[in-house]
């Protein structure tokens, strides 16, 4: 824990550490807690953008990483390696679902049944080796990544969640509803998809510039002999497509012509 000014008030800076099998303690949260009006802020909360939440986390880790190596070890420098960013969203998945997920976390930890009332139970959930909630299923033996085979379980109503959505919506080029779903389950399973992909679909700016306006002309008059009661088949109609071929009388020799 540290501390330092800010503006004339003094913020208390906690971190918490979290560990990741076969690797060091890695930072998982960070809250800063103002001793003024300010109140708390959760930093999932603080970005808009998942990628540059999830490039923050991995450069946090990799700071804490460096500042517990010992002088004779190599400190890490450089680009993100793809190991740091996977670690990285493994730390907000964990952390997002602690926050929504705290019962059936302690159940899946505990190896109990999940309450009956859990919004998880019909997903038939487990953690994997690294305490993250996944979907179960019978796909094991599938020949698919093990992420389209057991998905990251993600909360309905979170800020984590509509990142992801938008991320994903941007990716397919501002896909529809079904599509930007269908993408995101590759990797993910959010709670109430079809609905929480709709709204947040609505609040896509250039989705709703470029729809089109859709139109609707009137239609024009019946015909009379459309209202007129009459003997049946006395006003008869074909609808018919054309060049309709005439061959002139029968024999050889007759030509055939439109």
């Amino acid at each position: 824990m540290c501390s330092k000014p800010i503006k004339g008030k003094f913020v208390v800076v906690k971190w918490t550490g979290v560990f990741i099998k076969g690797t060091e303690p890695l930072a998982s949260s960070s809250k800063f807690t103002s001793r003024g009006n300010q109140g708390t802020w959760d930093v999932l909360r603080r970005y808009s953008s998942f990628v540059k939440l999830t490039l923050v986390f991995a450069y946090v880790l990799r700071f804490i990483d460096n500042a517990k190596a010992k002088r004779s070890e190599t400190k890490r420098q450089g680009i993100l390696t793809a190991q740091e960013i996977q670690n990285a969203k493994i730390q907000i998945f964990k952390l997002t679902q602690q926050e929504a997920f705290p019962v059936e976390i302690k159940c899946l930890q505990a190896k109990k049944p999940l309450p009956k009332s859990s919004k998880l139970i019909s997903l038939n959930p487990f953690m994997d080796d690294h305490g993250v909630v996944r979907v179960g299923g019978r796909l094991s033996n599938a020949p698919i990544s093990y992420a389209q085979k057991f998905p990251v379980v993600l909360p309905k109503d979170h800020h984590i969640t509509e990142l992801i959505i938008d991320q994903v919506h941007k990716q397919q080029l501002h896909a529809g509803p079904q599509a930007t779903l269908a993408a995101i389950r590759q990797h993910y399973w959010p709670l109430s998809g079809r609905g929480i992909v709709r709204k947040r679909l609505n609040r896509c700016n250039r989705c709703f510039r470029v729809k089109p306006v859709r139109y609707e002309e009137l239609m024009g008059n019946l015909p009379e002999n459309r209202v007129t009661m009459s003997r049946v088949f006395l006003n008869c109609g074909i609808d018919y497509a054309g060049p309709i071929l005439i061959k002139e009388g029968r024999g050889r020799g007759k030509r055939i012509s439109k």
